[in-house]
């Protein structure tokens, strides 16, 4: 990741908007912005104050390490439901490993999401549904992926 990715992530995760972030700098939040953005790079002088801020080190900024969900030590895919309706959007993403876990979910014995999950390939990957419906202007899209610290 670089520096402006890293800045969204610890900015993100201290819950400051990029607004809160530069009245802290003393920068404006556009400036904020551009370096998540990776357009521009926060001045060198100004590292050791947004580290401070951050409550991270200067090196944290220029490596963060991600570590993977637990469920994830194993297989290493996600679900990823991507669903459009009407303008709104909704990303969300799940371990494979929980999904095959499910049961029960259509009443009979045997028959669930988690089947469906657990009868796909060790390798798969790839769009399992991919449904569109111009005249309500919905669309659902289904994938299994590997996680690469995927931003949903």
């Amino acid at each position: 990741m670089s520096i402006g990715k890293n800045i969204a992530v610890y900015r993100k995760n201290k819950g400051l908007t990029q607004g809160e972030l530069g009245e802290l700098l003393g920068v404006t939040n556009q400036a904020v912005s551009k370096w998540e953005g990776e357009i521009s790079m926060p001045d060198v002088m100004l590292l050791p104050e947004i580290a401070k801020v951050l409550d991270v080190t200067v090196d944290e900024l220029y490596t963060l390490k991600e570590s993977k969900p637990a469920a994830l030590e194993g297989d290493d895919r996600i679900v990823v439901v991507d669903v459009e309706d009407k303008g709104a959007k909704v990303k969300c993403a799940v371990p494979l490993e929980v999904l095959k876990g499910v049961t029960g979910m259509f009443g009979n014995k045997g028959d669930s999401i988690g089947e469906i999950f657990k009868n796909l390939g060790d390798d798969f990957t790839g769009t399992i549904v991919d449904i569109a419906d111009s005249n309500s202007n919905s669309k659902v899209v289904v994938s299994v992926e590997h996680y690469e610290n995927k931003n949903l």
